[in-house]
């Protein structure tokens, strides 16, 4: 049987911590011995200190870290109803009643539909050894500050495409650049949305060559 459980929330987590931390403060051993030379000292410079605010800049030491870290955490949790897959390369969620929903959210949210991504290009695709999973992280590497949603993943021989929330397509353009993956150097470019045609940038043509050999028609 499977029970279902939702994420905690960034608050939930720093709640989690910050108890699991005053747990530790109760059970830590004082060595009398050691300490009460100091003891005196520190009464001094604490002195001027009420409990409460005493208490309140301790708890902050810590809880500032974990705030900061989770602040923009988003919801990880999927609506009701819905479940996660990946198949075939796609990261989607499909309603139990048969409806698509694209979103690999990065940042939360409840999105659907493709005309809330942009399409992009990406020059490595399965032969080399490139995974949905592999390409959902190098974007959120190289989109470091950003939250963002992912939506569809389509990989192919020697190329891919990936959706990612419209408004942020030079973002993700500049945080590419000059950017590798296993000594390939990267290229990524806007595409067509799905459907309109290959969607795959179109070749740059090389220049005519004047002179030289070759057939005279």
């Amino acid at each position: 049987k499977f029970e279902l459980k939702e994420i905690p929330t960034g608050k939930e987590i720093c709640r989690i911590r910050i108890i699991k931390l005053i747990d530790t403060v109760k059970s830590v051993h004082v060595d009398e011995e050691e300490i009460g030379a100091f003891i005196e000292q520190i009464n001094k410079e604490l002195e001027d200190l009420s409990r409460e605010e005493l208490i309140k800049k301790f708890v902050s030491m810590e809880f500032n870290r974990f705030l900061e870290y989770y602040r923009n955490s988003g919801d990880l949790n999927a609506a009701p109803g819905k479940y996660r897959e990946d198949r075939g390369g796609r990261s989607r969620d499909r309603d139990r009643r048969g409806g698509d929903r694209r979103g690999g959210d990065r940042g939360g949210g409840d999105r659907g539909g493709g005309d809330n991504y942009s399409r992009f290009f990406i020059n490595i695709g399965k032969n080399q050894k490139i995974s949905p999973k592999d390409l959902i992280m190098l974007i959120n590497k190289n989109m470091k500050g950003h939250t963002f949603g992912i939506g569809e993943i389509d990989l192919q021989k020697n190329f891919s495409f990936f959706e990612v929330d419209k408004g942020i397509e030079e973002q993700v353009i500049r945080g590419f650049k000059g950017t590798k993956f296993k000594d390939i150097k990267l290229n990524v470019e806007m595409a067509s949305p799905k459907g309109g045609g290959s969607g795959r940038p179109p070749r740059k043509k090389k220049p005519h060559r004047k002179g030289g050999r070759g057939k005279k028609w």
